[in-house]
């Protein structure tokens, strides 16, 4: 069989209500090893496919698309780190997130309660643009923006920085213009 219909007979097995069963098949039957499942017997079952293949450790193996890959990278990536933090919650989201939650057994709600207390969601809903910070440091848009912004977005994120323009703006002024090092690396 191609790896194609393997991929597509597993998602079967993998979505079923009876995945355990399935699971438990391919192991008596000693399938893992025809289906490259190596990692099979540390298995965690979610109740998301992308979060069993994430497990399997099979992307280079199996065809998946791009946003499938992009996924079990996220979540192989958040399952070495703190799920609750507020960070992690951030830049990884809700879904993939959750996902890795069901792996260290998590509750669900509690880290939907956790997410849907973040400050921001997105880096959209930070309350300055990258016009007025040039305004403000009376310079033209560069490099320097992407350090800005991920310096306020995580001061934001661990609640030491309110998401409040006039608080910005002061913030990114005492630092970056007043910080004499700083100007003197970037300017």
């Amino acid at each position: 069989l191609s790896y194609y219909r393997k991929k597509e007979e597993l998602e079967k097995i993998f979505s079923s209500i009876n995945v355990k069963y399935g699971i438990s098949l391919i192991k008596e039957l000693e399938l893992d090893k025809h289906l490259n499942l190596s990692n099979i017997d540390n298995l965690i079952i979610t109740s998301s496919v992308i979060g069993i293949w994430a497990q399997l450790g099979v992307v280079d193996v199996y065809d998946f698309t791009n946003n499938e890959k992009d996924m079990i990278k996220k979540i192989n990536e958040l399952n070495n780190l703190d799920v609750l933090d507020n960070y992690n919650l951030y830049k990884y989201g809700l879904y993939i997130s959750s996902v890795v939650g069901e792996i260290h057994n998590i509750n669900k709600k509690d880290i939907a309660c956790k997410f849907n207390s973040l400050s921001i969601n997105s880096i959209n809903d930070i309350n300055i643009n990258a016009n007025e910070i040039c305004m403000l440091l009376n310079k033209k848009p560069g490099y320097f923006l992407k350090e800005i912004f991920n310096d306020i977005e995580r001061k934001i994120v661990y609640k030491e920085l309110e998401n409040d323009k006039e608080v910005l703006k002061k913030y990114i002024s005492d630092k970056y213009i007043n910080n004499k090092k700083w100007i003197s690396l970037n300017f």
